[in-house]
């Protein structure tokens, strides 16, 4: 009851704010879905590539920090 668990696939973290690592992060999953589908695991080269797909949308869409996010909820 203590402290709050993480999430798993929380992109929106500080570590994500220079550009290179959210580029590096969806190249290496891409490169995995086509190693994946290439072996013939279609169902892992459909799971990364959703994954892949949902870090596209959220670092290079709606990526905003939650401080910076809740700081804008503060001045309304």
């Amino acid at each position: 009851m203590g402290r709050p668990r993480l999430k798993s696939l929380e992109l929106r973290h500080a570590f994500f704010v220079p550009i290179w690592r959210r580029v590096l992060l969806v190249v290496v999953l891409g490169f995995w879905t086509l190693v994946e589908g290439s072996t013939g695991n279609i169902v892992w080269a459909c799971l990364m590539g959703g994954i892949g797909v949902y870090s596209v949308y959220v670092l290079f869409f709606d990526f905003v920090l939650k401080k910076e996010a809740d700081n804008n909820k503060s001045k309304f």
